[in-house]
């Protein structure tokens, strides 16, 4: 099992988990939701137009979002870094779509990955956290 009290304490900064962390039975539930990933400096974590099939909640390094002007010219929409406890690519929890953008690693990264397959599992055991999750999102998004 993954949950420890390090990880539940620093996923309750997250904004998509605050309402979740009221709840500790369901945010220890949310952890076996996430998977640990790490990416080198330069790496590509997300690239805009491939299929979207997780998110990544940025728990140390940093990241720059890209997105390409009609002339294919990069330009940065946003520099995102942990004390920011942000979290990225959430469009894939609701519908498995392109990426809107490229996201690359700018430092050292880890990340912890939420898959749609298993976000949407985890919402049909524990409906009152996919409910609270989902709202999350649907805010991000708007």
């Amino acid at each position: 099992m993954k949950s420890n009290k390090n990880l539940i304490d620093r996923l309750s900064c997250f904004g998509i988990m605050k309402e979740l962390a009221s709840i500790p039975v369901l945010l220890e539930a949310f952890v076996e939701v996430l998977e640990e990933k790490e990416f080198s400096e330069g790496c590509e974590i997300v690239t805009k137009g491939e299929a979207g099939d997780c998110a990544y909640l940025l728990f140390e390094g940093t990241v720059e979002v890209f997105d390409y002007t009609m002339a294919k010219e990069p330009y940065t929409r946003a520099v995102l870094n942990d004390k920011m406890n942000p979290i990225f690519g959430e469009i894939a929890l609701v519908a498995e779509s392109p990426r809107l953008a490229t996201v690359v690693a700018r430092s050292k990264c880890k990340c912890w990955q939420i898959r749609h397959n298993r976000f949407v599992k985890f919402g049909n055991e524990n409906p009152r956290a996919g409910l609270i999750l989902l709202r999350e999102v649907a805010s991000i998004l708007v």
